[in-house]
């Protein structure tokens, strides 16, 4: 038992050998439940009542989130915090962690789904999602679930994953305990009083009042989390892009009082930020309100110009201010983006609040303004610096988003906020952890396909590598739009290029006039030797937009076809297998 807490006395002579002689032949259910019976004696100061292992199975729960960003992960936490106070055995688990066996050996399971890209599921659910499709109907007969979809309205396909799942379970024979929740932006408007409904139907379900050890310890919240933002300083901050029409990028660095939050590299840092002046004078302007009017949101009671700077979206239309403008104009437009995907996306494409409200005018009272808005969501940013080289500091990569419109240029709202800082400033930000996309373990390979300033955890990757002495080999495939302007951290791979910590790297530029070419292009290219490396262990990171992390996957796919010799549902198997034993991660935004 080396590596395990022991007894502040020395063990009884022979306890050990003996412990571990009885539990070697417990299967994964068994020593789940032992783990609950032991939780319950040392909690209980000795004393547990003897259940058995069915009763047990049959008096827990489980929670299942599947998370992208970590607000599934939250909500499932705090559920299930919830449930263990009030005496219910449960399981915590991530999605990645059931397949449709697992599931169907279940009880009652409570879903916490967020929605990805184009109405994906989060990756840890895919594999799960995947099977749940082939499976037959009849197969979770014996379930009872409910489900919390958590997604953005501003997206055409609003909470798709949590609807597929919910009308998926009850195909496959599942009882459905609750109806559909759908959260918005504004998450905590649906989900506490879902948390609430949950914790009703568990009582009124319950054969066995008695309390019954939880059979895993749950997780405690984050220190530094979201809910508790640290203040961080400004120590640096230059331009890392050359040339009039590169992207302004920034290289920034942050500073704390005291150390820096433990994150390790993989994981983000979240900005909370407010918006500038001139934004909220034009939402004021199109809405007709003077900034002075009071509007009661959550219990407190802001003027509406605060309310807007600190706490609503500006920049992204939400379904319900678009609904409450065509309530007034009978407007094609309008309607058609409440009714269609691709119309709503050009909707949201072409204005932003103000724009909308300056498009569509009406007259706003304070409070329906706020109504009709959904909160301003922090922004998260992957750091771009591991501790073991940079020491207690935050390093992070921020493109600038600068568009310019029908309506004038428009300003990114957290970015322009970061390029506005000057050394010196302070600034709230908290940690993110984001557990799968950390490094392995071990000195596998890695292929780092990258593309924008998606190349930022790769850059903390290769640090930790190098600071841990890593005999794995290292590969980057890395798109831009021009290798002068826009190859980010130039300096820093070619010095581990010659250096010998690179060992491969494939660049492609979208805006050379010699050879244009995509990340997809390059692992076409190259696919032969990519599924070498793969043949040979090496795991797979993907960082950058949706749209080409999509690009990415469909060329994985064409490669493992053409190159691994597989059919189309082989291929798709292999990547989802990939993506199970952890050889195949993505962070996308």
């Amino acid at each position: 038992m080396s590596g395990l807490l022991r007894p502040r006395e020395p063990w009884p002579r022979g306890i050990e050998e003996g412990l571990l002689a009885r539990l070697s032949g417990l299967d994964a259910e068994a020593l789940l439940w032992v783990s609950g019976y032991a939780l319950a004696l040392a909690r209980g100061g000795g004393k547990a009542r003897s259940v058995s292992s069915a009763s047990a199975t049959e008096a827990s729960l489980a929670v299942v989130y599947a998370s992208q960003t970590g607000q599934a992960r939250r909500v499932a936490e705090r559920l299930a915090r919830a449930l263990e106070e009030r005496g219910n055995a449960l399981r915590l688990l991530d999605a990645a962690e059931l397949n449709v066996r697992t599931l169907a050996g279940l009880g009652r399971v409570f879903f916490a789904v967020s929605t990805h890209g184009d109405g994906d599921p989060p990756d840890a659910a895919r594999a799960l999602f995947a099977e749940l499709a082939k499976a037959k109907r009849g197969s979770l007969a014996r379930l009872g679930f409910a489900v919390l979809a958590l997604g953005d309205s501003s997206y055409p396909r609003f909470c798709a994953a949590g609807r597929w799942l919910d009308q998926r379970l009850v195909e496959l024979g599942a009882e459905r305990l609750l109806p559909l929740a759908e959260a918005d932006l504004d998450i905590e408007r649906v989900a506490a009083p879902w948390q609430d409904e949950v914790l009703a139907k568990v009582a009124s379900l319950s054969q066995d009042p008695r309390p019954v050890a939880a059979i895993l310890p749950l997780p405690r919240a984050v220190p530094h989390g979201r809910e508790h933002p640290l203040k961080a300083e400004l120590l640096d901050q230059r331009r890392i892009t050359f040339g009039a029409d590169a992207r302004d990028v920034r290289h920034l660095v942050l500073g704390f009082d005291g150390d820096a939050p433990p994150f390790e590299p993989g994981d983000a840092l979240g900005v909370v930020f407010a918006h500038d002046d001139a934004r909220v004078e034009r939402v004021l302007a199109a809405a007709g309100l003077r900034g002075e009017e009071r509007v009661e949101v959550q219990g407190q009671n802001w003027p509406i110009a605060r309310w807007l700077a600190e706490r609503a979206e500006l920049t992204r239309l939400s379904r319900r201010l678009v609904e409450a403008l065509a309530a007034v104009h009978q407007d094609h437009e309008l309607r058609l983006a409440l009714e269609d995907a691709s119309a709503w996306q050009a909707l949201v494409a072409r204005f932003q609040v103000a724009e909308a409200l300056a498009r569509w005018p009406r007259p706003w009272t304070a409070s329906e303004l706020s109504a009709a808005l959904t909160p301003l969501s922090p922004r998260l940013y992957s750091l771009a610096g591991s501790r073991s080289e940079e020491g207690e500091v935050a390093v992070l990569t921020v493109g600038v988003l600068r568009t310019e419109t029908p309506a004038g240029p428009r300003t990114g709202a957290c970015s322009g906020f970061l390029a506005g800082l000057r050394e010196g400033q302070r600034l709230e930000v908290f940690w993110e952890p984001n557990p799968r996309f950390r490094l392995p373990e071990d000195d596998r390979d890695l292929v780092m396909i990258a593309a924008g300033t998606g190349i930022a955890p790769f850059r903390a990757f290769l640090q930790e590598r190098i600071a841990r002495g890593s005999r794995g080999r290292h590969w980057l495939i890395y798109g831009a739009r021009r290798l002068r302007e826009d190859f980010l951290y130039q300096l820093d791979w070619l010095r581990w290029r010659k250096r010998g910590a690179l060992h491969r790297l494939s660049l492609a530029f979208s805006r050379e006039p010699q050879r244009r070419a995509y990340v997809q292009d390059r692992l076409r290219e190259e696919g032969s030797e990519l599924l070498r490396w793969l043949s040979e262990g090496a795991a797979i990171y993907v960082c950058g937009g949706t749209a080409m992390g999509q690009g990415v996957e469909a060329a994985l796919l064409r490669i493992l076809e053409s190159e691994g010799r597989c059919s189309p549902e082989e291929a798709r198997e292999r990547l989802l297998a990939l993506s199970a034993e952890g050889r195949y991660r993505r962070d996308l935004y």
